[in-house]
């Protein structure tokens, strides 16, 4: 063996060993940064217990109207008006006569 054939095999090695040190580099940096985020999933919320938190409405809704996927929710006050919500939005008001 020569000197040359040496060096080459040398260059080879370390072309070798920098070019997998950057793709380890590469991949711990990947999973570093999805250890970060949140798990995506869908939570189930309680809009009733919400509205009843922040004191938009008292006790459980006295009436509810489920119209396909909607779910909407009738609170009567003291005034004889009902406020429908769905979800966390007023949808309507009917005058109780």
């Amino acid at each position: 063996m020569n000197d040359e054939t040496i060096n080459r095999g040398v260059f080879i090695v370390c072309l070798i060993m920098t070019t997998l040190c950057i793709l380890g580099a590469c991949h711990a940096r990947g999973d570093d940064t999805r250890k970060n985020e949140q798990p995506h999933h869908e939570v189930l919320h309680n809009y009733g217990l919400e509205r009843q938190q922040a004191y938009m409405v008292e006790g459980p809704p006295t009436q509810r109207m489920i119209i396909g996927r909607r779910e909407i929710d009738g609170y009567s006050n003291h005034s004889g008006t009902t406020v429908w919500y769905e979800r966390n939005n007023v949808v309507g008001v009917t005058h109780d006569e």
